[in-house]
């Protein structure tokens, strides 16, 4: 077994299975579909790790744009995003207007990925 099997296996359990089916593949069609689980598998983890790593980063609130008070935080909330590797999913920190303005929640971190809501 390689070196980058061994380590991508002893990285995470979901990737022992594809990579067992990249070593039982059997013809070409075969271990082209069980490469791309692999690959599929490890950017899902690549991106859950950035996502995760940027998430924890400082926040600084903006102002409210309707009041002008500064955003507080409500703390962290979920997000899931189907993508081509798979689904991927991570936590973020979202803020809103503490005198409550219509429209005032955002997650900062959304925008400067360029997600919508």
């Amino acid at each position: 077994m390689s070196c980058l099997t061994t380590i991508l296996k002893e990285h995470d359990e979901g990737l022992q299975a594809p990579v067992r089916e990249v070593h039982q593949a059997a013809s070409w069609l075969e271990l082209l579909r069980a490469v791309w689980g692999v690959v599929c598998r490890v950017a899902v983890l690549v991106l859950e790790e950035q996502l995760t790593a940027r998430a924890q980063r400082p926040v600084d609130w903006p102002a409210c744009p309707r009041c002008g008070h500064r955003l507080q935080s409500k703390g962290w909330r979920s997000r899931r995003l189907r993508t081509l590797f798979g689904e991927i999913g991570w936590w973020r920190r979202v803020g809103r207007c503490p005198q409550g303005c219509r429209g005032s929640q955002v997650a900062l971190l959304d925008d400067a990925l360029g997600l919508r809501p």
